[in-house]
């Protein structure tokens, strides 16, 4: 569910473009042995895609006719234009890169992915107010452009605007009628805004998007399902993991098994990260379903008692700083009270035992 155009599924699986379907599945097979989906699930997912694209003779046509457009003509031209600044920018040359691409938009300023990836380098180096200029001058010159209205919402999340945000996101989906991303920004901002129903309601209807893959579709689902339990909706959870689990039974495709696997794995850390040790441990459970030869074999802790005192002095340095930061006077608290608890004992034996010495010597 990135948001990254996608790479040529001739390259992805190391074929040639006549090809045969037993060429193709040879080579997928082989390159998921080598990038098995628990351990590459990103890696699996760009070799699942590849191959179910040449799969379909369909899609395959429609991709070769594309990929001769681009390759003749104004086409190429432009797209070796922004290879070049691409290539700036990966050598550490910022500054040409932005050259480069400001002269493209001088001379064409309706080059938009220019326009999107001098946008996207504006903000990778964390400059959000020039990265929203740069999209909304897009914008200003193609106000349905889907790519334009999804960049503009990740910098004005980037500047802390979440109403605006999550307007730039759904106007995102409203012209990518087809596009996943844009759904995913807009539920994750919604969340982040406390208006978790609207969320789920996005990742469920994204589920029904037009052509959307399968793997989008199960990711879409363990998304939803690990933010029921994140805000402590057990039961609906429990009953979608359920009906994942009947989508996939045991006589289902096996790496796409595996990589569901790793999508319950992945789910569970943010689970965790969060505090949410119950609902995490349920996800690592189902992911053992999946994937029964994972290295998550039993449920992790929900509370782990260490002596602190045992820890590196980098390490209390940051608890402290941390538990001060995160509690504020309830830790500090943790800390002072038995203290005083243990002076005043001290003290008052120190006074009884005064009193029996002087007691004794009358």
């Amino acid at each position: 569910m990135n948001n990254e155009p996608r790479q040529n599924p001739y390259e992805v699986l190391g074929v040639e473009k006549d090809a045969e379907a037993r060429a193709i599945k040879k080579a997928y097979f082989e390159r998921v042995r080598q990038n098995p989906p628990e351990t590459h699930p990103e890696e699996f997912r760009r070799l699942r895609e590849a191959y179910e694209l040449l799969s379909d003779p369909e899609a395959r046509q429609a991709f070769d006719a594309s990929a001769a457009q681009q390759a003749d003509g104004p086409e190429a031209a432009k797209n070796a234009a922004l290879q070049e600044a691409i290539n700036l920018f990966e050598a550490g040359d910022k500054v040409g890169g932005r050259r480069l691409l400001t002269e493209l938009l001088n001379e064409q300023p309706d080059l938009h992915d220019a326009r999107i990836l001098l946008g996207r380098h504006f903000l990778y180096e964390g400059d959000a107010k020039e990265a929203l200029a740069e999209f909304d001058a897009l914008l200003a010159r193609a106000p349905d452009h889907w790519q334009g209205h999804l960049q503009r919402g990740w910098a004005l999340l980037r500047l802390e605007q979440m109403k605006e945000a999550a307007d730039a996101f759904w106007r995102a989906g409203k012209h990518g009628p087809a596009e996943v991303g844009p759904r995913v920004a807009l539920a994750d901002c919604l969340e982040a805004m406390g208006q978790v129903a609207d969320s789920l309601k996005v990742l469920e209807e994204a589920q029904s998007l037009p052509g959307i893959s399968r793997m989008d579709v199960l990711a879409l689902k363990v998304r939803r399902i690990a933010t029921m339990l994140e805000f402590g909706q057990d039961a609906s959870a429990e009953k979608e993991l359920e009906q994942l689990d009947a989508e996939l039974p045991e006589s289902a495709d096996p790496e796409l098994r595996r990589w569901t696997g790793g999508q319950l794995s992945s789910a569970a850390a943010h689970l965790f990260s969060q505090q949410k040790s119950k609902g995490a441990n349920q996800l690592l459970a189902f992911g053992r379903r999946f994937n029964p030869e994972s290295a998550t074999e039993v449920a992790y802790p929900t509370r782990v008692i260490l002596d602190v005192e045992a820890l590196p002095p980098v390490t209390r340095e940051w608890l402290h700083a941390e538990a001060e930061r995160a509690d504020g006077w309830r830790a500090v608290m943790t800390w002072v009270m038995p203290a005083i608890l243990t002076l005043a004992a001290a003290a008052a034996t120190s006074f009884l035992l005064a009193f029996i010495y002087f007691g004794i010597s009358e």
